[in-house]
């Protein structure tokens, strides 16, 4: 989504990305080349993930708008990896990396379409809408509105708990719970065998 286009070497070693040039971070700086270079260069420093599939890849800017990653030997999956919002770092302004040093990143700033808005440690986190988000060309996901993760255990992680007493413990009624049960299984087998 930060890439209008990619394209991946003859000998497999270099993928080359064409940045968007309307993303903007949330801070209303635009993103660069180099963000995106420090973004992936701390991404591999603390994720457990990437020195494993990135750890001798050379993240370089050979001219304004592109960013490269070159490998030491070609690796099929990288441009699926790279794709991969749960794998791939988060996109950040490079002066945030940079005053973090070997802390946490403790300002939330990106590019998406929501910001951060507010968290309150074990009850919600509060996205607010980014008014200069530029979406990519092309069709929308729909990947957009309110969701919510209950904790476990909280009358929200089952619905219908505080209003059914045959939710009260997760069961959901079904038609077995309200037959009656009028003879052990083997008994009506036994009976039909006689006859």
């Amino acid at each position: 989504m930060l890439a209008e286009d990619f394209e991946v070497s003859e000998d497999g070693l270099t993928i080359t990305f064409t940045l968007r040039d309307d993303v903007v971070f949330h801070n209303g700086e635009p993103m660069e080349a180099e963000d995106v270079i420090a973004s992936f260069e701390r991404w591999r420093e603390v994720s457990t993930i990437g020195p494993n599939y990135f750890g001798e890849a050379e993240f370089e800017s050979p001219e304004e708008g592109v960013f490269t990653v070159t490998m030491p030997e070609p690796m099929f999956v990288a441009p699926t990896l790279i794709a991969d919002p749960q794998i791939m770092p988060h996109i950040m302004p490079a002066e945030i990396i940079e005053e973090a040093g070997d802390e946490e990143v403790s300002e939330h700033i990106g590019t998406g379409p929501y910001m951060f808005g507010a968290w309150e440690a074990d009850q919600h986190i509060r996205l607010d809408r980014f008014e200069d988000y530029t979406s990519p060309e092309g069709e929308p996901s729909g990947m957009a509105g309110e969701f919510r993760t209950p904790r476990p255990g909280s009358p929200a992680s089952n619905p219908g708990s505080m209003t059914s007493p045959s939710r009260s413990h997760g069961t959901t009624p079904r038609p077995s719970n309200r037959i009656p049960i009028l003879k052990p299984f083997s008994e009506s087998r036994a009976s039909s065998s006689r006859s």
